[in-house]
């Protein structure tokens, strides 16, 4: 009798997946979409914080119109002041002495809202809606000055001894920590790019 063979079936070797592992940089870089696939909704997110600074910004200088009309007050002597001044420039008092600048200011900051908002219908990182969020809060916060005092308010004073920086308030704040998140997230992105390129 002939003998039956059998034959064997290869044995499936299974191989570890490899997972790719998160850093801090990929987090804060990942697109929007993670928290939403919807423009709208990172819009929505980039308005809310933009919302909370202008709420804090015109508060905060609702108070200084009433509370520093007639007195300076010291917070750290030597260093930090809270002192009344209108600025009828940008921020930290720039262009100044241009001529009409309050109504061309009140102009670029209207086509600086629209970039922003035309910008925030493209998918970005987090980081970057988060500067965009503070930008935009700032500028309205500015602007709402100049369209009802035809000069932004300003409170904030950092001096010592006979120097002293240019008078600012929180809208100014929040332009500036804004464009550093957007120039951070632009720097990170085009470092993952290089590295992706290698």
């Amino acid at each position: 009798m002939a003998k039956q063979v059998t034959k064997k079936k290869p044995q499936k070797t299974t191989r570890p997946v490899k997972r790719p592992v998160k850093t801090a940089a990929s987090i804060v870089t990942a697109p929007t979409s993670a928290l939403s696939h919807s423009a709208g909704a990172q819009r929505l997110w980039a308005v809310g914080l933009g919302l909370v600074v202008l709420l804090f910004d015109q508060l905060s200088k609702n108070w200084a119109l009433m509370a520093l009309e007639s007195q300076n007050i010291d917070v750290i002597d030597g260093w930090l002041q809270w002192a009344l001044a209108f600025n009828r420039g940008a921020s930290f008092s720039m262009l100044a002495d241009w001529t009409y600048a309050p109504y061309k200011l009140t102009l670029l900051a209207i086509v600086a809202v629209g970039l922003i908002w035309w910008w925030l219908g493209k998918p970005e990182s987090k980081l970057c809606v988060a500067g965009l969020g503070l930008v935009l809060g700032g500028a309205v916060g500015n602007m709402v000055d100049r369209l009802q005092y035809g000069a932004v308010v300003d409170f904030i004073r950092v001096y010592h001894d006979t120097w002293a920086f240019p008078t600012f308030n929180v809208a100014d704040s929040a332009i500036t920590v804004g464009v550093i998140f957007i120039l951070l997230d632009a720097i990170i992105t085009t470092w993952h790019a290089w590295k992706k390129g290698r």
